[in-house]
């Protein structure tokens, strides 16, 4: 673009990033923004409907900040309760925004039942949704439904759905573009059984995977999978390798045994933290047909996805399937770089603070563990707890803590407790002391540096 990019830093202070562009002046002035002033919104009555007290509340106060005049409820009856109250009041709703998956009555049965009142067959209707469906794009038609946001919904793109309802803006496709923006990945409707046995890695999986709009249900070894394989219909299944009672590979096997009766292949993508040539091996000649490392990223599982489903271009298919990552690091210093973590789930603020309340929850409790495998000389103990805190650390952007951890898995694998007891004490103060960098962090002040992780007390 013609221009540069540089920036000034400075140890404790942080840094500032600067660049330059050249464009061409306008030939005339822009008759009006995209985004209309807030300001537009002043005294405009809107229901808000979401089961989810804490949703609601950042809603409420979302709209009250732009001067809305705001109703929340919990649910779809209270809702039809406050339109015909409204009816009756002559001080009728201008929009409606209500949350997709609900109990009882989810927002299609609300707005179906809403439509059936003459009232409100031209209600403009805002739909929120953690996850679409090929199918939910043709109901949304069908129901007159203006515009779908994905959750998180972010404050500009919410606006930019309520003025373009009420056409207060001037773009008259803004409303067509909103909706269509829930529906744009390919793998948009496809049916995911995720075998996954660490929270961290569950949770990261189903916010990517939603988003990309596909449905999921998950098994937790694979036992479960195998379980709900036989009693339901998947499009796909992402396996992870390395899990308690029954590990993705024996899984594997299992399936496939299984198809020669059923004559039925169901696209298995393995998940692993390995990034080994013959763990990938293992894994095709188990009969996987995909392969990605942890941590997954929106990008790489999409491609799987679509590789597996063999739905990707000729051109753009790669018999490797999805490179590993490069995650080693030759140097020792250890630094947590909340901006990088919070890129590692795709800028997803509140997917990274769900992260850090498992990892804060559950990490010293498998730390617990290892510590009591190297004591009693458990080596299963040792092998398990450090594969687990393996995966757990996989999001925090610190290689060498996950290299310590790995080593460290390995040699309970291999019986090797002195070996591991040896690497122990480093490893239990690093991860101390992020504990502490975390904690210091919270409420969250996601700006692009990096946090020393501080040395740590034996008592902490």
């Amino acid at each position: 673009m013609g221009g540069r990019i540089w920036l000034e830093s400075e140890i404790g202070r942080g840094s500032r990033f600067y660049f330059t562009v050249c464009m061409k002046a306008l030939e005339k002035p822009i008759e009006s923004s995209i985004l209309a002033p807030s300001e537009s919104l002043r005294d405009v009555r809107i229901l808000v409907v979401d089961d989810n007290q804490t949703n609601r509340r950042i809603l409420e106060e979302t709209l009250n900040s732009w001067s809305v005049e705001t109703t929340c409820v919990a649910g779809g009856r209270q809702a039809l309760a406050k339109l015909a109250s409204s009816l009756d009041a002559q001080k009728r709703y201008q929009v409606l925004v209500t949350d997709t998956d609900m109990p009882e009555m989810d927002g299609f049965g609300l707005v179906t039942r809403m439509r059936n009142l003459s009232e409100m067959t031209s209600l403009p209707v805002l739909m929120l949704s953690s996850g679409t469906r090929r199918e939910d794009a043709d109901r949304c038609r069908q129901l007159g439904i203006g515009s779908v946001l994905s959750k998180p919904v972010r404050r500009k793109e919410l606006l930019s759905a309520i003025v373009a309802l009420l056409g207060r803006e001037a773009s008259p496709q803004s409303s067509t573009q909103v909706l269509a923006r829930g529906f744009t990945s390919r793998c948009g409707g496809v049916h995911i059984l995720l075998a996954e046995d660490n929270r961290v890695n569950q949770a990261v999986a189903t916010r990517l995977l939603t988003k990309l709009g596909c449905t999921l249900v998950i098994a937790n070894n694979g036992h479960e999978a195998i379980a709900l394989l036989k009693q339901h219909t998947f499009d796909l299944v992402l396996m992870d390798v390395q899990m308690p009672e029954m590990d993705g590979i024996s899984a594997t096997k299992r399936i496939r045994e299984y198809e020669k009766f059923t004559h039925e292949h169901i696209p298995i993508i393995a998940m692993t933290a390995h990034v080994m040539k013959d763990d990938r091996t293992r894994c095709l000649a188990a009969g996987m047909d995909g392969y990605v490392t942890k941590p997954i990223s929106s990008e790489e599982v999409e491609a799987a996805i679509l590789a597996a489903l063999d739905e990707t271009p000729e051109t753009e298919k790669d018999t490797s399937l999805v490179r590993s990552k490069e995650k080693m690091s030759e140097a020792r210093e250890v630094r947590w770089n909340i901006a990088k973590t919070l890129e590692q789930v795709g800028g997803d603020e509140a997917l990274l603070q769900e992260i850090l309340d498992i990892f804060l929850d559950e990490a010293p409790k498998h730390l617990a563990a290892l510590r009591l495998g190297v004591a009693q000389g458990i080596a299963k103990t040792v092998e398990t707890s450090a594969h687990t805190l393996k995966g757990e650390l996989g999001y925090m952007g610190l290689p060498e803590i996950s290299q310590t951890v790995a080593e460290i898995e390995s040699m309970g694998r291999c019986n090797n407790i002195p070996g591991a007891a040896g690497l122990l004490s480093q490893f239990e103060a690093d991860l101390i002391g992020l504990f502490t960098a975390i904690r210091g962090a919270r409420p969250l002040a996601l700006v692009p540096q990096a946090t020393t992780v501080p040395p740590s007390g034996k008592n902490q």
